[in-house]
């Protein structure tokens, strides 16, 4: 009777080989969630800067000009920009609002649809309350990096924290950006941008700040 011998391919997996097999994808996978995670945290981090950053810029603007600023922050497309008060627009009919909500700048919405505008039409500049989109590259339309969102916007103005549409945070002639907490992140991991009213900077603080926490130096 002939005995049949199989090859190697043929009689299939050893034990020893399912495990080195199985040892070399757990390395893959955890080598590429490890540099996903690289990334999302340089994102974070980058995204956090440009943020800051453009409050300075807005605030520096606001107080060299004498004119009102705003930073114009859509929740829903991860997408931010400055706009400007021209001085013929009752810049001087600016003033500060106070932490419950009741607002003092004239015509001046705090916030808005998506897409909202004064003048229809595509390719208008000109947005709420006598704002006008900045010009400035430095400030025009700009989008958070790579998969970071904004997880939420808290203003002096509002009670609650405000998780849809389209959010603004005030820079005013007299030197003084609305006091905010800008969320940014996913769901598992949330920085928070904190705008410091009379020095016109923020600083980012590498957790989640309760919004109640807002008005705790008030």
């Amino acid at each position: 009777m002939e005995v049949v011998r199989k090859t190697k391919s043929e009689r299939g997996f050893t034990i020893v080989e399912l495990l080195v097999t199985m040892a070399v994808i757990l390395l893959i996978t955890v080598a590429a969630a490890m540099s996903l995670g690289v990334l999302f945290r340089a994102d974070l981090k980058t995204s956090g800067g440009q943020l800051s950053a453009s409050v300075r810029y807005l605030y520096s603007l606001s107080v060299l000009n004498n004119q009102s600023y705003r930073l114009v922050i859509d929740l829903e497309s991860g997408e931010y920009w400055g706009e400007e008060r021209p001085r013929e627009g009752r810049a001087c009919d600016v003033y500060l609002v106070d932490k419950e909500g009741d607002k003092r700048i004239p015509d001046a919405p705090t916030r808005r649809p998506k897409g909202s505008s004064d003048v229809p039409g595509e390719g208008k500049e000109t947005a709420t309350g006598g704002f006008e989109k900045l010009k400035d590259n430095l400030m025009k339309k700009r989008k958070l990096e790579g998969k970071i969102g904004f997880a939420g916007v808290m203003t002096s103005h509002h009670s609650d924290l405000q998780e849809d549409g389209q959010v603004e945070v005030n820079f005013f002639p007299s030197g003084y950006v609305e006091r905010a907490f800008i969320y940014i992140g996913d769901e598992d991991t949330v920085h928070t941008i904190e705008t410091k009213p009379l020095l016109g900077t923020a600083e980012v603080h590498r957790e989640r700040l309760a919004p109640s926490s807002l008005f705790a130096s008030y």
